[in-house]
């Protein structure tokens, strides 16, 4: 636990009080930790295995937009805002979490300076990391698009062609 930078400057009686509030949880590869559009009500440790955080684009489309693994945390996304979650948390392969009551965490890490300081940093770090792989999706459909416009292009001046 002290490898998580939010966690490794907490005294280690915020650390036993957190841990013994928490619970430890399995997931199979492919099961779902966190639903998006769900209420963040808990945080995960990551103690074995990976994860991946991905966005619904469409009814048939999604997209990873990290991938985290053990000694990382996800859902610290829904600590700041009070909002549904806005993506998705599978297994990639079994893991292993602990599972930790947002209420907890939030009274333990705000009640030391230092660690809400990591807090902020981590989550402005994943804020940009998100952001970054929204633009590499929409630049790969802007690329997909353009394609496809000087397809049609095409194929209009072909029939025009033999329509005169």
């Amino acid at each position: 636990m002290r490898r998580m930078p939010v966690l490794r400057r907490l005294p280690l009686g915020d650390l036993d009080r957190l841990v013994s509030r928490s619970r430890l949880r399995r997931f199979r590869a492919g099961e779902c930790l966190i639903e998006e559009g769900r209420r963040g009500d808990e945080v995960f440790l990551i103690v074995e295995g990976h994860v991946s955080v991905h966005r619904q684009l469409s009814k048939r489309e999604q997209s990873v937009i990290a991938t985290r693994s053990e000694g990382d945390w996800v859902g610290e996304m829904a600590l700041i805002e009070d909002l549904p979650r806005s993506a998705s948390v599978s297994a990639e392969s079994d893991a292993q979490v602990l599972s930790i009551p947002r209420d907890a965490f939030l009274e333990v890490v705000t009640g030391n300076s230092a660690a809400a300081v990591d807090l902020l940093r981590a989550v402005s770090a994943r804020l940009r990391e998100s952001g970054a792989a929204q633009l590499e999706i929409l630049r790969g459909k802007n690329e997909l698009l353009l394609k496809s416009n000087r397809r049609l292009s095409r194929e209009n001046r072909l029939l025009r062609g033999e329509l005169d």
